[in-house]
């Protein structure tokens, strides 16, 4: 049962990402993160069964330590965040009544090329701490 719950998130998390047609995905499965997460060109991206508040606080707490939070949105759940020299956009939405979505994106050199190392790092954090 657990199994097909959790090919079920993997599925649905396949059909939210956005622009990853043409592009190597990879699934690999996370502790705390009930389908495991997508790894597109330029973010990861995961689903948790964790409240959406629980998953925005860790997420805002995490980013306003590690960087300069530059533009904040509970309600939309997104957050732009500048860190050195790349640029994160964290953004979050429910899947379900149970479950949260959220992808971490960094990108590096004036946006021109993806950071996934921070990106990763990040991801991993979060993950982590709503786990």
């Amino acid at each position: 049962m657990r199994n097909a719950r959790s090919c079920k998130w993997v599925l649905l998390s396949l059909l939210l990402l956005p622009g990853v047609s043409g592009c190597a995905v990879f699934f690999i499965g996370a502790a705390g993160v009930a389908g495991g997460y997508a790894v597109s060109r330029d973010g990861i991206e995961g689903i948790t069964d964790k409240p959406y508040n629980e998953v925005w606080e860790a997420a805002s707490n995490i980013l306003n330590v590690q960087g300069r939070v530059e533009m904040s949105d509970k309600k939309r759940g997104v957050m732009h965040v500048k860190m050195g020299g790349s640029v994160v956009h964290f953004k979050m939405e429910k899947a379900t009544s149970h479950s949260v979505v959220f992808r971490v994106q960094a990108r590096k050199f004036f946006k021109m090329f993806p950071d996934m190392n921070l990106a990763r790092r990040l991801y991993s954090v979060i993950a982590k701490e709503v786990k």
